[in-house]
């Protein structure tokens, strides 16, 4: 883990350099200023209700596995993000996974199985946006091939995870295949570790489910744009109403990438090259990922703490968790 580490941390130096480089510190200054900070609590409140909607749809994925009460699944969804802004290499969804098999006493692997279809939801959510928003204005090239590439990756995974449920064995045959140059030991824990992944994915053979889950991933995200377009709106940056929907899938994309705890210095980066898109300055843009960054990493950090305490937990074990999934 180590290693990811460093990666991490070489990015987010990278991206930091990338985005203070130009800047013109008396227009950030200024920027800073003159932001009408009481739109801050209500882009908090819209988050916070983002992350219950989150709970909300977890607890529809986790029903063929066990019936768990949403509050449960908020402390675990509060407490994995929470790991994602204090812990190196994106330990979060391991941490989520075990926070909730601990509470509700399922297992780990068929919570983190939930957890990665959960996440195929967001990305493909997310693309909806960027077709949406590609409709009403033109953008560079890079963006739609982007997009073109995202789909393909998700397209690779959801062709996978389903080959797992639907065809369990054949889906063992080829990852015997591709993990035939491992030593024995490791390949064979690797497979054990899928076909405990693939016991959660029961939720795919219902429609009802599918349909329920697509529509709450629709919900979260327009209310994740919503507390984005109060912290705009505190800059007064006037941009079209697609602009929240276009920056929002960027930073959600971006922050894909390896980086420090907290995603810092790559959250700056991709914030002001989303903005750019609309003709807003580095300065002004990297005020704004400032205080979009802040008001988003101390509630999530604070309420995640609180639940980690609660329930017990110990970073000590967190960090032996990884090893525990090798």
């Amino acid at each position: 883990m180590r290693w990811k580490t460093w990666i991490g941390l070489l990015v987010s130096a990278v991206f930091l350099y990338l985005s203070f480089r130009k800047v013109d510190l008396a227009e950030m200054k200024s920027a800073l200023s003159q932001a009408h900070y009481i739109y801050v609590l209500p882009s908090i409140v819209f988050l916070l209700i983002g992350f219950w909607i989150r709970a909300l749809r977890w607890k529809i994925l986790l029903q063929p596995v066990k019936e768990i009460g949403t509050h449960t699944l908020f402390s675990a969804t509060m407490i994995g993000f929470m790991a994602n802004n204090v812990l190196p290499a994106r330990l979060g969804e391991f941490v989520r996974a075990d926070a909730i098999g601990r509470q509700a006493t399922i297992s780990r692997s068929a919570a983190f199985a939930t957890i990665v279809v959960e996440r195929l939801f967001d990305g493909l959510t997310l693309l909806l946006f960027l077709v949406v928003t590609l409709a009403f204005s033109s953008f560079p090239d890079w963006v739609r091939e982007a997009g073109i590439g995202a789909l393909g990756v998700y397209g690779i995974g959801i062709a996978f995870i389903y080959l797992l449920h639907a065809r369990m064995e054949t889906a063992i045959r080829v990852l015997q295949v591709l993990f035939r140059p491992l030593p024995d030991r490791v390949s064979e824990k690797l497979i054990r570790q899928t076909k405990l992944f693939g016991s959660g994915l029961h939720v795919l053979s219902q429609v009802r489910h599918l349909v329920l889950i697509s529509l709450f991933s629709i919900i979260l995200w327009v209310v994740n744009v919503a507390s984005l377009q109060c912290i705009l709106d505190a800059f007064d940056l006037n941009l079209p109403w697609y602009a929240a929907f276009m920056v929002e899938v960027i930073l959600s994309m971006g922050v894909i990438l390896p980086s420090s705890p907290g995603f810092v210095g790559v959250f700056q980066g991709f914030c002001i090259l989303a903005l750019a898109l609309f003709g807003v300055s580095q300065s002004v843009a990297l005020g704004f990922s400032v205080v979009l960054h802040v008001s988003g990493y101390i509630p999530v950090t604070a309420i995640g703490l609180f639940y980690f305490w609660r329930a017990h937990l110990s970073f000590k074990e967190i960090h032996a968790l990884p090893k525990e999934a090798s």
